[in-house]
Parts: structure tokens; sequence; C-alpha cells
């Protein structure tokens, strides 16, 4: 039953995914996707080198003091940080898709690994995370919110000030967002946000 909902959410996520990439397809530039490897084939993914960082870039680090983070084998993941570095540091992805960006000049990126998807965005020639989704009960927030609990573990987690519609939960810190979208009071979805200018 566990893997059959995570094989669902999985799917749907997907779809989601590729429908908000196909909403701003030009018609004349194919999405470039990179099919999900097994543990046994010889090749990976293979990840474009122009996630590294660019000379005119001129943001501020992200810091986690100031944002939400995941943190993945000892990976710190900072809605709004380059990454690069991220990447570089979890390994290759499962699955790795690319399409042209609706609202930046660039490619939106989607890093695919075991518990969760990695969305960037490009600007000044670097690409930062966006989004971070969690896709299994595997993985929990820095917090020790996990999807499958009671919404009360991130009202306690994460305090009192936050913003609720149609049963999503959000809460903001800096320039990062956590999302909670919830089914009869228990988290069916986590997802981390960058609040970008």
């Amino acid at each position: 039953m566990k893997n059959t909902v995570k094989t669902i959410i999985c799917a749907v996520l997907s779809v989601l995914a590729l429908l908000a990439f196909a909403a701003c397809d030009d018609g004349d530039t194919p999405m470039i996707t990179t099919p999900v490897v097994s543990a046994s084939d010889t090749q990976t993914p293979e990840v474009p080198q122009d996630t590294q960082a660019g000379a005119d870039d001129t943001s501020a680090p992200v810091t986690p003091s100031e944002s939400y983070s995941l943190t993945y084998k000892n990976v710190k993941i900072i809605p709004g940080a380059e990454i690069a570095p991220i990447v570089a540091a979890l390994g290759q992805p499962q699955n790795y898709m690319e399409s042209p960006s609706c609202a930046f000049t660039g490619l939106d990126k989607i890093y695919t690994y075991p518990h969760f998807m990695i969305y960037s965005y490009p600007m000044n020639n670097v690409d930062y995370v966006y989004m971070v989704t969690l896709t299994d009960d595997i993985v929990s927030t820095d917090e020790g919110v996990k999807i499958g609990t009671d919404i009360s573990s991130a009202v306690t987690a994460y305090g009192n000030n936050y913003k609720e519609e149609f049963g999503t939960y959000y809460f903001t810190k800096g320039k990062s967002q956590i999302w909670i979208k919830t089914e009869n009071n228990l988290i069916k979805d986590i997802t981390y946000a960058a609040v970008v200018d």
C-alpha cells in the first residue's frame, strides 16, 4: 500500500511538472529529458555543465539561518541557493529534465533524486534552487516534519504565523517558504520554495 501511494504521488508530481513545462512551450523548442537510470545501468543521466556559476552573478548567497532548508545525506538544500554545488554534492540524479523558462531567460530544470525533486530557475547565467518537493515519507524536513504526520507537527515546528488556504499551509522564513498540503489534517505534500523577486 505504501509503495502504491508513493508511486501515485510520484506520477502526479511528474505529470504536473511536465504540464507546467508544456505550458511554456513555444512549439519550436523540444523539452529535453534524461530517462530514469537503474542502478544496474552503466550510464547515468548527464547534467549539463552550464549550471556552473556565471561571472556576472551579483546575487548575495542565501544562508540557512535566513531560509528554510532540507538536509539530505549531509547536503543542505536551500531555496534560492545556487544549485551547482548542491547537485555536485548529491551526485547524478535519477532523472533530469529541462525546458525553456516562462519567467526567466534560460532553462528551467528538474533534478529527481530518491525521495525528492529539485526544480531550478536561471538568473544572470546561474541556476538557483526554486522548489524542492518531497516525494515520500522517508525523508523529513530539518525540523522533523514528514508526509503522513498530523499538521500539528508542522505548526509546532514552524509556529502559528502561517497562512492557510484550502488545506494548504504556507510558512515563510526570509526568502523561503514551506507549502504543506493536508487532507483530513494529515500532511500529503511538502514543498520548499524560494521567494523570487
